[in-house]
Order: structure tokens, then C-alpha cells, then sequence
């Protein structure tokens, strides 16, 4: 009994640990975002080219990177509108 098993690609599941702790930190997580769609756009090239497994979790590591720069942007927008914009 033979059991075929497909690797899972690496870069997919460090994107998604990635996008998941740019949800996470803040202000560093814009860095770490960028670099997990990096990761992730770079996993899905290699997952097209190969038989390698991770297409959604690289995909979910997308997702989750990129609402993760949006969400550090607002963050960093909201407190830059409240120190100069603020009523004392």
C-alpha cells in the first residue's frame, strides 16, 4: 500500500505565520506584512511551476498580509490625526 504525498511549500506556510502576526503587532506588522506578500506571491509561482501543495494557504497568507498593512495603516494614520488634530 502506497500512500502519495505532496510536499507543502514553505514559503506558503511562512506567509501565512507572517500575515497572520502583521494582524498582530503593531507597527511592525507593516513591515512584516510586506514581506509576507512577498513570501506569498512567491509561493504561488512556485506552486504553478511544481506539483507542491499550499496553493490556499498561500493565498490565505496573502490575504491576511494585506489586510494586515491596511489595518497597521489606519493605525498609524488615526494616531498621527490624533496627535496633530487633537483638542486640548
Amino acid at each position: 500500500m502506497s500512500t502519495a504525498t505532496t510536499k507543502t511549500n514553505t514559503n506558503a506556510v511562512i506567509s501565512l505565520c507572517l500575515g497572520i502576526v502583521s494582524l498582530i503587532l503593531p507597527f511592525v506588522g507593516l513591515l512584516v506584512g510586506v514581506i509576507g506578500i512577498f513570501l506569498a506571491k512567491s509561493a504561488l509561482t512556485q506552486i504553478e511551476q511544481s506539483s507542491e501543495a499550499g496553493e490556499g494557504i498561500a493565498s490565505a497568507g496573502l490575504v491576511c498580509s494585506v489586510i494586515g498593512i491596511v489595518l497597521q495603516l489606519l493605525l498609524i494614520i488615526g494616531g498621527l490625526s490624533l496627535v496633530f488634530f487633537s483638542i486640548a
